[in-house]
């Protein structure tokens, strides 16, 4: 939206607008509150967190900014300009001591137990990089909204206490709709919505968008992800701020790349239907099998019928759940992978051979390419 002349009309003006309360917004106000600016924090779900709230927790820091640097370059693989990463590892090592700054406000500090001790990847510096978790405190209670891990509610609680104890003016149900720039292009304000009004938000400093994520829109989804079907867990994400930044003429960095949680299958059987109880067994199984097979065009298989092909996992409801993950390399080359074992697995029978028994592989080699109907169909 371009405003010139007498259509220069502000609702509010402040210094920074934030536009998303999930952990980075709330690190963004909180950190433009610090630099003197005056802040408005707008999310446009009726409770704050985001997907934040539903996370592990974890912190990234680095003992130092020469091996991140490295770690970081390795794992962007030329997609960042070096002086940007090279600032993000200058700022990842001081990391523990600015949480450990903001966890004293809920009375809480970062734990020295639950270190990873390395980077999710074997790049050259993952020794230099590490994360951390904040101890144990009452937390989830206070996010009756939100069913993630407690990890997660730990971080957003401290967040959420530090914006509430710096005062940051927080406006929740207000989407943002668009961008307002000047004739020459700079951003100088946001339109948005409250209470079924259009407000018109004066940003005399800046913007900032924390609101990119988008897996709640099947399009975009479509577009920019590799590995298909992504199943959403937060109703919010639906790439409002990727919008609004194309809009105005942004770039677009990294949409490609997720890091989706390992282990997805047995999390979702032994935290989210055993321990939460947020859907049946039955519904959870459904989801694993036939819905992913039907998303890939996969029609041969996820149902036990006569007929389709028998893949079939056997597992105890009543134990089943992944365990720690570890880093192999047992590819060709050296070559590694992300392995994170299961508890509970009793078999893995794959078009009807047992493949793997109580952990253990049979020697059986059942598998083959699948190709699904699109396939078929241009290549018969």
């Amino acid at each position: 939206m371009n405003a010139t002349g007498k259509d220069r009309l502000w609702d509010k003006e402040v210094d920074v607008i934030v536009v998303g309360f999930g952990a980075a917004g709330g690190i963004s106000a909180i950190t433009a509150h610090d630099a003197g600016a005056k802040v408005l924090l707008i999310e446009k779900m009726p409770h704050p967190g985001g997907i934040s709230i539903l996370s592990g927790g974890g912190v990234a820091f680095a003992h130092n900014a020469a091996g991140a640097f490295q770690y970081l370059k390795r794992t962007c693989n030329g997609t960042t300009a070096d002086d940007i990463l090279r600032t993000m590892a200058e700022e990842m090592v001081g990391m523990i001591d600015w949480v450990t700054e903001l966890a004293k406000v809920s009375g809480t500090e970062p734990t020295k137990t639950e270190t990873r001790g390395h980077g999710t990847y074997p790049f050259p510096g993952t020794n230099d990089i590490d994360s951390i978790k904040l101890k144990d405190f009452q937390a989830y209670a206070d996010f009756p909204w939100a069913k993630g891990l407690r990890g997660g509610a730990r971080l957003f609680k401290v967040v959420w206490d530090n914006v509430h104890q710096r005062k940051i003016e927080v406006m929740l149900s207000t989407p943002a709709k668009e961008l307002i720039t000047s004739p020459d292009g700079e951003i100088i304000g946001l339109a948005a919505e409250h209470d079924g009004k259009s407000l018109r938000i004066k940003a005399r400093k800046g913007v900032i968008l924390a609101c990119g994520g988008y897996e709640n829109d099947d399009a975009m989804k479509l577009q920019y992800f590799e590995a298909q079907p992504v199943y959403p867990v937060y109703l919010g994400n639906t790439g409002d701020g990727v919008k609004m930044a194309q809009k105005a003429g942004a770039g677009l960095w990294h949409m490609w790349h997720f890091h989706g949680g390992y282990g997805f299958s047995t999390r979702l059987l032994g935290e989210w239907v055993r321990e939460k109880q947020i859907m049946s067994l039955e519904n959870a199984v459904r989801r694993l099998t036939f819905d992913s097979a039907s998303a890939l065009g996969l029609y041969d298989r996820g149902l036990l019928r006569p007929g389709m092909a028998a893949d079939i996992v056997i597992f105890d409801p009543e134990t089943v759940k992944p365990m720690p993950e570890s880093i192999v390399h047992d590819f060709p080359a050296n070559g590694w992978r992300v392995k994170e074992p299961a508890a509970g697995i009793i078999a893995t029978i794959v078009n009807g051979q047992v493949l793997l028994e109580d952990g253990k592989h049979t020697g059986a080699l059942p598998g083959k390419v699948l190709r699904n109907t699109y396939y078929h169909a241009h290549n018969a």
